[in-house]
């Protein structure tokens, strides 16, 4: 059994070695999505380099972890790695525990802590987290946690990073909110450039009747 396991770590340690020598590194390969063959090569790498206090790799090998790839499946592990990464300011990592504490996935639902951790990844560039943290702001969960100020804040950084449902908020706050003609055409006309399909759907024959039954559904009261 000791022989087996040597003979696994060092056929890893092997693997990762040739990956390096040929020009390949871990922080091009999607560890959500590749296929664990794709991974496999890098486990040792990631584990040594998370040990080190990276905060990507601690990220990636929480990843590992999740999906058992080169060790064996451990989410009390992988929980712990993305803790650790999230510490280290990883934005893709606060962004993971924001939404896991926003869904209720592996922590119990806890608005204000999700709202945290979002706003962390937020401050850190993580266009999603603007984009969740501008939705939450608007109103998507409910009134209790609504900010309109908050939101276009944050609505703002999405839309000027691309982001197209953001884009689409912010025309709904300048419709029906605030009232701002000039800005609710530039959102409106901004997102359906964007390919929000919300846009899209009001440009191409919805109308107002459609903006204002769509802007009110994406409001919890």
């Amino acid at each position: 059994m000791i022989k087996k396991s040597i003979s696994v770590f060092l056929y890893i340690t092997l693997l990762a070695t040739f990956s390096v020598l040929g020009g390949g590194s871990y922080l091009e390969v999607d560890f959500y999505k590749s296929d664990p063959s794709e991974i496999f090569p890098f486990v040792s790498q990631v584990i040594a380099d998370a040990e080190k206090g990276g905060a990507s790799a601690q990220l990636k090998l929480s990843v590992i972890y999740s999906r058992g790839i080169g060790v064996e499946k451990s989410p009390e592990q992988s929980r712990y790695w993305l803790a650790k990464a999230a510490d280290n300011g990883d934005p893709a990592a606060n962004f993971s525990l924001g939404e896991q504490y926003l869904i209720g996935t592996r922590y119990r639902r806890n608005m204000p802590k999700a709202l945290q951790m979002l706003q962390l990844s937020a401050s850190g560039g993580n266009t999603k987290a603007m984009s969740l943290v501008g939705a939450i702001r608007y109103g998507m969960y409910g009134p209790y946690f609504m900010d309109l100020t908050a939101a276009k804040k944050y609505l703002k950084q999405a839309s000027d990073d691309g982001n197209g449902p953001s884009s689409f908020l912010l025309s709904c706050i300048y419709k029906y909110d605030i009232y701002d003609k000039n800005l609710f055409n530039k959102y409106i006309k901004l997102s359906f450039e964007q390919n929000s399909r919300s846009a899209i759907k009001y440009e191409k024959g919805g109308g107002l009747e459609y903006l204002s039954g769509r802007c009110r559904s994406l409001r919890l009261n």
